[in-house]
């Protein structure tokens, strides 16, 4: 069972122990079950064998459109080995209008989710919370760019117990 304030997931390897638990807590608790599709931002869909893909599509195509980001030419990675001349413009410290802060939290939570392939982008990014450049948001941008281009890609947890990112 896994709960977080006011919603939660119970499973469980037979059905009618999972079904049994429900009941009891329908008997203390005015609850609403049904499966699982959707939970804390992220997609959850079992497939047909067995295996089980997890998502934060919809929540990504969600920050690009707060941050607008939508519109924004993809790229194919989310950081540089080199120095991007479009980073170096300044180093400026950013102004208050530039959500630094929010966007790096926002992606955070993507690549603590389902996209393990960000978290080494957002880590450099989180290193500048306090004191953030104009080169520094031009990075936060560029993890944008990329994640325009990948919104589809979750975890798949394979049915014996393999995991896999697809």
């Amino acid at each position: 069972m896994i709960l977080y304030v006011d919603d939660g997931i119970v499973a469980a390897t037979d059905t009618k122990d999972c079904q049994n638990f429900l009941d009891n807590l329908m008997t203390e608790f005015q609850i609403t079950a049904g499966p699982v599709s959707y939970f804390l931002g992220i997609e959850i869909k079992k497939q047909k064998d067995g295996s089980i893909f997890i998502t934060q599509e919809t929540y990504a195509k969600r920050i690009l459109r707060k941050f607008n980001m939508l519109e924004a030419t993809p790229v194919g990675t989310p950081t540089v080995s080199v120095q991007d001349p479009e980073d170096s413009v300044t180093k400026q410290s950013i102004t208050e209008n530039m959500p630094y802060r929010t966007a790096v939290g926002s992606l955070m939570y993507l690549a603590t989710g389902t996209r393990p392939d960000l978290a080494h982008a957002v880590s450099i990014v989180s290193q500048k919370l306090d004191n953030a450049t104009i080169e520094d948001w031009n990075k936060v941008k560029r993890i944008f760019r990329h994640l325009n281009g990948t919104v589809e890609p979750g975890i798949l947890y394979k049915h014996k117990d393999r995991k896999s990112v697809v």
